[in-house]
């Protein structure tokens, strides 16, 4: 079935906007880890193009291999799946000149007026494009994409003036992203290093002890892991056997599906025993935990929120056993020597973590609406759906 073109947008075969050329070839093991900077087939799978991330290869001064320069488009060619054949990345730096590892070759655009690069950089990761390049990988076992076929594609685009509109559209939300996942970034580091002082300095205290753990404050009361914390496995529910309703059923990933009744007390601590070790999730309301998880099924009336930060600073993933899927035995935790303030310091740890949760949350999910934002975006202003005015 026909694509329609939008009124004003042109068609062009990718061979005549460009002219390919080779990433490194002939080169081993030996020729790595020193000498001139080159891009690496997953910086270029990534889009991440950055010179903070260099790796070095050995180039021969008889070598005529081409460097990579800005506006250059690159695509990664060999992949164990089709739908990671042909990913682009687009050079947009003009301070350093890289070379190019192997299973990539790069296009080298005759002009920036029909194809502008940081129009290009959305352009060829949009769904459109990845519809029309996914057919061209070729192979049973392993797929690869030669630059002969890809040399017929067609694209349709917009004249220059739309595509740098649009270009400037998406990367001021690119600025969002980044901006917001920056933010995410230090409080995530402020939240783990405040759990740590906490954890294990509490709030306020001046006198301290000498215990099995090292210092702690002196009220603090140590024991095992079961004294404080008494963890059961969880309960089988087959998918057949699951009603509709609302309560959440945990497996070692976090929520798989949803039931119409329990057999846990309302609200408490889940972590994963088989598979996924370490994930700590605080469920208040009603919930099932699977078989493939752990449970705090005594919390010895300590507080469950607190029991959750606990549990995450504790590193579950430390006790877990096998080599093919990893599994976490209770009684190998129960067993270990912890420390615990009493209840009321509790408290007033959670009230210090959720000074920093609650804005780590709202950043979380702006940083989700923007990047819903983004993907409607290009689905509709990549294809013309949507127009944009030019000035």
């Amino acid at each position: 079935m026909s694509k329609q073109v939008p009124e004003g947008w042109n068609t062009h075969s990718i061979g005549n906007l460009g002219k390919f050329f080779s990433g490194l070839t002939g080169k081993t093991s030996k020729d790595f880890g020193s000498g001139k900077p080159f891009l690496t087939y997953m910086q270029v799978f990534k889009q991440s193009l950055s010179v903070a991330e260099l790796n070095f290869v050995q180039i021969d001064k008889s070598e005529t291999q081409a460097k990579v320069r800005y506006g250059d488009i690159l695509f990664t060619t060999s992949s164990e799946t089709a739908d990671e054949v042909g990913m682009t990345a687009v050079f947009l730096d003009s301070n350093w000149s890289p070379y190019l590892n192997s299973f990539c070759f790069g296009l080298r655009l005759h002009s920036f007026n029909s194809l502008y690069p940081k129009f290009a950089r959305y352009f060829l990761r949009g769904d459109r494009f990845r519809e029309d390049i996914r057919p061209l990988a070729q192979g049973s076992t392993r797929y690869n994409l030669a630059k002969e076929n890809l040399r017929r594609l067609t694209v349709t685009i917009p004249p220059l003036s739309e595509q740098k509109k649009i270009a400037s559209i998406l990367a001021s939300v690119d600025d969002v992203i980044r901006n917001t996942q920056r933010q995410i970034d230090k409080l995530q580091d402020l939240k783990k290093a405040t759990m740590n002082e906490l954890l294990t300095k509490g709030i306020g205290h001046t006198e301290f002890k000498d215990s099995k753990l090292g210092r702690i404050p002196k009220s603090w009361k140590t024991g095992r892991f079961g004294q404080f914390i008494t963890l059961q496995r969880g309960h089988d529910l087959p998918v057949q056997d699951r009603r509709k309703g609302d309560i959440p059923i945990y497996g070692s990933n976090g929520i798989v599906g949803y039931h119409n009744k329990t057999q846990i007390e309302a609200g408490g601590v889940v972590t994963g025993r088989s598979g996924s070790i370490g994930d700590v999730y605080f469920e208040k309301s009603n919930y099932w935990a699977l078989n493939t998880t752990l449970y705090v099924k005594d919390f010895h009336e300590n507080d469950k929120e607190f029991v959750s930060y606990f549990l995450k600073y504790f590193q579950l993933e430390r006790f877990s056993t096998g080599t093919g899927v990893p599994t976490l035995n209770r009684n190998d935790v129960h067993n270990q020597v912890i420390a615990f303030p009493d209840f009321q310091e509790q408290l007033a740890i959670c009230e210090v973590m959720a000074s920093i949760i609650s804005p780590l949350g709202n950043l979380e999910k702006k940083l989700n609406q923007t990047q819903s934002l983004k993907k409607s975006l290009m689905q509709d202003l990549l294809t013309g759906k949507v127009r944009v005015k030019v000035n």
